[in-house]
């Protein structure tokens, strides 16, 4: 008797769901977008920071030319760079995102140590010409006095004046913050203005006793320290002209500099 068979019936397997699959590219496309406007942002934010600090930088120069232009009075170019402050670049979250600001971190720094040595040359040539301006002044007071110094009661007031304008003298060169090339001009002057201190004190001396010998004699020296007081004087001048090439050279190196990272 043959044994009845029963067939299964045909399956067709079911199509796998491919929904994590488009989920899956779907999330890193977006992570892709975000990352890609994430990084634009970042870019633009740079951008506008390093174009902001070239405007300042711009602004500050114009500022300084002002004050820079023509003048000579060290006083001016010493308020002129106390009063405005160079710009400082701003950081930002990520600073190789634009090669603007890359750019303009590597100038900051380049016009940061030009500025400082701008802000030297002013310091330096403001001491010594604002040193030499009231110097000066008490050298002409001094000149009109000594000239009507005689052995005399009236010459006895001449040299108290004198000596008084000595003391003033001596008074300015102590407290004056001078460039270091000038320390040893103004020891040389200290020395000739001690001098001319001795000598005084021999006239006054010379004078109350009536001693012509001795009043000559310590007008000699009173000359002498007079005339190791105008060397002293003439090359601390060389020097300030010297320092105020400096200063143009400097003000001119920044000048180009400016016009190189704003360009």
């Amino acid at each position: 008797m043959q044994e009845a068979r029963v067939t299964p019936p045909a399956t067709t397997p079911k199509p796998r769901s491919r929904t994590w699959l488009w989920t899956l590219l779907i999330i890193v496309g977006a992570l892709i977008i975000l990352g890609l406007a994430t990084f634009l942002a970042l870019r633009i934010v740079a951008d506008n920071t390093a174009h902001a600090y070239k405007q300042s930088l711009a602004s500050y120069e114009t500022s300084l030319a002002k004050s820079f232009n023509g003048s000579t009075d060290g006083a001016t170019l010493e308020s002129a760079m106390s009063d405005s402050q160079p710009p400082v670049l701003a950081p930002v979250p990520v600073p190789a995102a634009s090669s603007a600001y890359q750019d303009a971190k590597q100038q900051s720094g380049t016009v940061a140590s030009t500025v400082t040595a701008l802000k030297k040359s002013v310091d330096d040539y403001a001491n010594l010409n604002g040193f030499m301006k009231n110097y000066l002044d008490l050298e002409n007071q001094e000149q009109a006095l000594v000239s009507q110094i005689k052995l005399s009661a009236a010459g006895m007031t001449h040299i108290d004046g004198v000596q008084e304008i000595v003391a003033k003298k001596q008074a300015l060169v102590s407290t004056t913050a001078a460039p270091s090339e000038s320390t040893e001009v103004m020891s040389d002057l200290t020395e000739a203005l001690s001098d001319k201190t001795a000598a005084l004190a021999r006239l006054t001396a010379a004078a109350r006793t009536g001693n012509y010998g001795g009043f000559n004699a310590a007008t000699t020296a009173l000359n002498a320290a007079s005339a190791k007081e105008e060397a002293a004087l003439g090359t601390l001048d060389e020097q300030a002209s010297s320092l105020q090439d400096s200063l143009n050279q400097n003000v001119t190196a920044f000048n180009q500099l400016v016009a190189k990272v704003v360009k």
